[in-house]
């Protein structure tokens, strides 16, 4: 409202306060691209529909060749080298050269065209001046990856787990993006990670729940787990605690928790705990002799009788 000022609402196809917006398992429009809106006709069916710089049915999208997504970081979008903002999206300049560089190496003074002479970067890169090259040069976008000639997307960790043994998929907010990060005592890019060559009697490198001990013979300080918990020393969690899905029932799954360190059963998206049973949101009063069911009007959920039973779900 105007009194307290706009507010975030999730799209159709997911739940959520509208600053955190996470897939409805239960909903059909998990059926549409993740580069479409999905909306329902009068009727209530899923209606797919492209993003502005994608084609397609709606169940898949291809982003247009002439047509990029903008970079957005903390409120700031804008456009790589030779596309110009057309609404939410960027298209081609047409007022930029088109002509072929002559990229040939002169003889003489050993250079090449630059790419802030004429843009031959990648469409997810940009051309970026590096003080230590004293010189120009193509550089992907963050998510992507290349010489910046040439760039491909990277697939995010939280999709596909790429990460090393000894990383974390890690959700970085200045980014907008998820990486890999090496853990506590390793250091790498995230996809490879090599342990750090240090004594904790040199550096306080030990979990909170262990304690840093010298071994027999060895002038090197180890890190051990407080009894009660298991790990590297470096990394350290309750041994009473969930290792499987299987152990947390359906519709739930086994995750650290940074809150309790220890890991613990989380409800799936459009779930919520109820007595250690995770049930659907929205379907918590609901009688024990009805059954939780999506309305395919509101796409919402629903407290409805069992069969031969009569009320509102609730009593």
């Amino acid at each position: 409202s105007a009194e307290n000022g706009p507010r975030c609402y999730c799209i159709p196809g997911f739940v959520g306060d509208g600053t955190t917006c996470t897939p409805n398992a239960e909903d059909d429009c998990l059926m549409c691209s993740p580069h479409a809106w999905c909306n329902r006709t009068t009727s209530g069916a899923v209606q797919c529909t492209c993003l502005d710089g994608y084609h397609g049915n709606g169940r898949e999208c291809t982003q247009s060749e002439d047509t990029v997504i903008r970079t957005c970081l903390l409120g700031v979008c804008w456009c790589p080298s030779g596309f110009v903002e057309n609404g939410q999206i960027c298209v081609k300049d047409e007022s930029a050269s088109t002509s072929t560089p002559d990229t040939t190496v002169s003889s003489n003074s050993q250079e090449t065209v630059s790419c802030n002479t004429i843009n031959n970067c990648h469409p997810q890169a940009q051309c970026v001046f590096v003080e230590a090259q004293e010189a120009y040069e193509c550089q992907c976008n963050a998510g992507f990856e290349g010489d910046g000639l040439q760039c491909s997307q990277i697939e995010s960790c939280n999709i596909i787990n790429n990460c090393h043994a000894q990383a974390q998929c890690i959700y970085v907010g200045a980014r907008d993006a998820y990486e890999c990060q090496c853990n506590a005592g390793f250091e790498g890019d995230g996809f490879n990670c090599f342990e750090i060559e240090m004594s904790c009697l040199d550096s306080d490198i030990c979990h909170l729940y262990a304690e840093c001990v010298v071994e027999e013979g060895s002038e090197k300080g180890i890190c051990i787990c407080d009894e009660g918990y298991q790990g590297d020393g470096m990394t350290c969690y309750r041994t009473d605690m969930c290792t499987e899905d299987i152990e947390c029932g359906d519709n739930a799954a086994c995750l650290w928790s940074d809150d309790t360190q220890r890991k613990e059963c989380d409800c799936d998206p459009g779930y919520v705990m109820d007595y250690k049973i995770c049930i659907k949101q929205g379907c918590e009063e609901c009688h024990e002799d009805a059954e939780c069911v999506t309305n395919p009007a509101t796409g919402l959920p629903q407290c409805v009788c069992r069969s031969g039973l009569v009320g509102d779900g609730i009593e």
